[in-house]
């Protein structure tokens, strides 16, 4: 769909790539985005959580301009949008798009000292600057981050038992992902490279190792968070009668949004978590914390590690 319109209309200046999509990745998108000429000169940034060696030569050789790594700095990410959209008309000549007169980087205001009490093994300042220091979204962020990841150890193993080897890489690399946005700076390196580690293939004893490594970064990080999180109430899932063929329902439509990588999987589940809930009781959280980040396929490998 975005690459229909891009080709139908010559409006847009720049695209913001996510090179872990589901469904199609950010550098197979690329190559088709770059294979009309009248596509081959508009700027292409590529946005990814990876850390990892190569990642940014990679980008450039599949016909990327730029690189903005995740989770964001809003100022770095503008001034490297400012130094590739010219201004007035998008530029769709034929000639590689000179770089704009680069205004000084946008600096997001210093935030006063958070109101928030130290939190062990979080930057907060870090995690409040992914919400331009907006504290009640990145309260809520912290919250979803803990309701998602305190079963992270059971989600790996049950991805582990699924014998598809991207599927421990994607866990890993969720929680790489949301712990960055949140500012856990020692989760998200644990994570990255459990990531590079399930990438490469490497031994089970390595793995478990690395593992090991995770769930020490990570459990100070929960306890931590404890006092922000309100109990979920249990009392009013617990009465919710719910039709067993409303739920069945519910679980196709959404395996059917999640497998073509629809965002519309978001409103799905927003409209009632009761129904999520009641669907997958084990790893609701952890799906709807997945689905939060917009990786959809690591939700898809909680829903089937979701005990019939």
């Amino acid at each position: 769909e975005a690459l229909d319109l891009l080709a139908h209309d010559a409006c847009f200046d720049c695209v913001l790539m996510d090179c872990q999509m589901p469904v199609m990745d950010g550098y197979d998108a690329t190559q088709l985005i770059r294979a009309p000429p009248s596509l081959q000169t508009l700027p292409i940034i590529a946005m990814t959580a990876n850390a990892m060696a190569g990642d940014r030569e990679r980008a450039l050789a599949i016909g990327m301009n730029d690189y903005i790594a995740k989770p964001l700095d809003v100022g770095s990410m503008f001034s490297t949008i400012a130094r590739w959209v010219g201004q007035g008309t998008p530029t769709r000549s034929g000639t590689a798009p000179k770089a704009a007169a680069v205004a000084p980087p946008v600096q997001a205001p210093a935030p006063a000292a958070p109101a928030l009490p130290p939190l062990p093994g979080i930057d907060t300042r870090a995690g409040l600057t992914t919400t331009m220091h907006n504290e009640k979204l990145y309260r809520s962020l912290l919250t979803k981050f803990h309701a998602g990841q305190v079963r992270f150890v059971e989600t790996f193993r049950a991805a582990q038992a699924q014998g598809e080897a991207s599927a421990p890489e994607r866990v890993a690399h969720t929680l790489k992902s949301v712990a960055g946005s949140v500012g856990a700076r020692g989760v998200q390196a644990a994570a990255a490279e459990l990531e590079r580690a399930c990438r490469a293939g490497e031994p089970a004893p390595r793995i478990d190792a690395l593992v090991d490594r995770v769930v020490a970064e990570l459990a100070p990080v929960l306890a931590g968070l404890e006092p922000l999180v309100v109990p979920a109430d249990e009392s009013r899932e617990a009465e919710l009668v719910l039709d067993p063929v409303r739920v069945a329902a519910f679980r196709q439509q959404l395996l059917d949004l999640l497998a073509a990588g629809d965002s519309g999987s978001l409103d799905l589940i927003g409209g009632d978590r009761g129904l999520l809930a009641a669907a997958y009781p084990e790893q609701h959280q952890a799906i709807e914390s997945a689905m939060q980040g917009f990786d959809f396929e690591a939700a898809l490998d909680l829903i089937r590690a979701e005990p019939a």
